[in-house]
């Protein structure tokens, strides 16, 4: 039983879970229209205070417009922030101590929360950002809907707001050119593959 979960956890490179989150008042107020043309200094200063005080875990808090640019590619590459966080100078990082648990302020969404863990843990990821979730519930007014959930900027976001992924490494699959069939397999059964 150990050796097969060595096994697995080699295949599986790691986990993420995120959810999306839209401060209720500023989506009243403007809708995704505002959210596009930029939302103000204070308003973006009110999300970081939300995300801080959600936040149960050590932390640090970085503003986007303190990094260089080199900083922010190494930040896209490791998956800590997507790359239009990093073309603003509005926003901010809220990183966990050990980079497990990442938010971004003011990305797409108001509050966009993940966590990534090495191997297949997707459960201890879950339970992280469920965690960060609820605490964040308590301290913004997060836009929901009792027909259509939470509310997101994207509409495939609608809903639960949370997306899981699984990073996996299938070079036999490459090497045998049994890859496509795998993929097509995957496909047909509601899985979306990426790179």
């Amino acid at each position: 039983k150990n050796n097969l979960r060595v096994i697995i956890n080699r295949q599986f490179a790691g986990g993420r879970i995120g959810v999306r989150r839209r401060n209720g008042k500023l989506t009243q107020s403007g809708g995704n229209t505002r959210h596009q043309k930029g939302i103000t200094l204070e308003e973006v200063a009110y999300l970081v205070k939300c995300a801080d005080k959600a936040a149960d875990f050590e932390h640090q808090l970085v503003f986007m417009s303190d990094l260089r640019d080199v900083d922010r590619q190494a930040l896209v590459e490791r998956h800590l922030i997507s790359p239009d966080l990093a073309k603003k100078d509005l926003g901010a990082l809220l990183i966990s101590d050990d980079d497990s648990i990442a938010v971004m302020i003011n990305e797409e969404d108001h509050i966009r929360a993940q966590c990534i863990k090495n191997g297949f843990r997707l459960q201890e990821c879950y339970n992280a950002i469920d965690r960060y979730d609820d605490n964040l519930s308590k301290v913004m007014d997060v836009a929901y809907d009792s027909e259509f959930g939470y509310l997101t900027a994207c509409l495939t976001n609608v809903g639960t707001g949370m997306r899981a992924s699984v990073m996996v490494f299938l070079p036999a699959m490459t090497f045998t050119n049994m890859i496509e069939n795998f993929l097509l397999i995957a496909k047909e059964n509601g899985l979306t593959f990426r790179g």
